[in-house]
């Protein structure tokens, strides 16, 4: 779960590991992928949202979206595809040929225990209990909610 929710906040970092905007040319649409799945919710997780994980090339992207991920195979450097056909705004990272990161952008989408984007702190703590570790922001008087796998425990 803790990369659950740093997928929240790293949609903070986009512009330090790949500068620009999301590409407007390049839209997929996981709508056929969906439907092909049962068209169950998809809920973000460690590994990734829905059948699509961190680490697949974009040939095994393109194969679980149904086709549907427009990038080249050979795509070097960094570009942001725009998932369409989902709730809410979901972006996936692409370095190098490899899926990077999964960016959810607003509270449609749910991590596998309930949490979304807006939820107040008091909602994340009772849903991660004993995980919740508070860390500062580096830019800003805000801070960050870092989720562990399993309970910390106190004297580690």
């Amino acid at each position: 779960m803790i990369a659950a929710l740093r997928l929240l906040a790293a949609s903070l970092l986009v512009q330090v590991a790949c500068t620009g905007s999301p590409r407007s040319d390049v839209d997929t649409t996981a709508g056929a992928a969906a439907q092909r799945l049962g068209e169950r919710p998809w809920t973000v997780t460690p590994a990734g949202i829905g059948p699509l994980r961190v680490g697949m090339s974009v040939a095994e992207a393109r194969a679980v979206l149904g086709g549907e991920f427009a990038v080249a195979d050979s795509a070097v450097g960094c570009a942001h595809i725009v998932l369409t056909g989902l709730p809410g705004r979901v972006l996936v990272m692409v370095v190098d040929g490899r899926v990077a990161r999964v960016e959810v952008k607003d509270g449609a989408v749910a991590t596998a225990t309930g949490a979304r984007i807006g939820d107040s702190e008091l909602r994340i703590h009772s849903l991660y209990p004993g995980r919740v570790q508070v860390q500062p922001h580096k830019y800003t008087l805000g801070h960050y909610l870092i989720v562990s796998e399993k309970k910390s425990v106190k004297g580690e």
